[in-house]
């Protein structure tokens, strides 16, 4: 056994295995028994991400020109510059990007390109880009 003691209980720590944990207590009490326990900031991070998935999973359903649709962002491009699709319950899909400040909508029907470009759902559209961008920076920064 190591003579490294549990910051919570007290107990001897002793090494985790790979995947886990460096160290692990051997109080079966202890919520530092568990290898996969948090740390304060990893807590802390994860509370921060519950919170914004939750933001996200609010503004991904959406309506447009009177049809429901999911709003998808890329993720395997560089994360936050605006490219995505919008999946609609008929199947339908429409690719978007955004190019210098804009977006930018793939579609030939009239009607749905000005139902895209209203203000309300820009405003939207990016405000969920901001989210997904946000929750990485959560992450990334300390």
């Amino acid at each position: 056994m190591s003579n490294l003691r549990c910051e919570l209980c007290g107990q001897e720590m002793h090494e985790g295995e790979l995947g886990g944990k460096a160290w692990v207590c051997s109080n079966k009490q202890c919520e530092r028994s568990d290898p996969m326990w948090l740390s304060d900031s990893e807590k802390r991070i994860r509370k921060l991400l519950a919170e914004n998935d939750e933001k996200i999973k609010a503004l991904t359903t959406t309506t447009v020109a009177g049809k429901r649709c999911d709003i998808e962002f890329h993720k395997v491009r560089l994360m936050g510059e605006g490219s995505g699709t919008l999946l609609f319950e008929n199947g339908e899909r429409i690719p978007f990007m955004k190019s210098d400040g804009a977006y930018i909508f793939y579609t030939i029907e009239e009607p749905m390109i000005h139902a895209l470009q209203t203000n309300t759902f820009l405003e939207h559209i990016e405000n969920l880009r901001w989210l997904s961008i946000d929750r990485v920076s959560e992450i990334l920064e300390p």
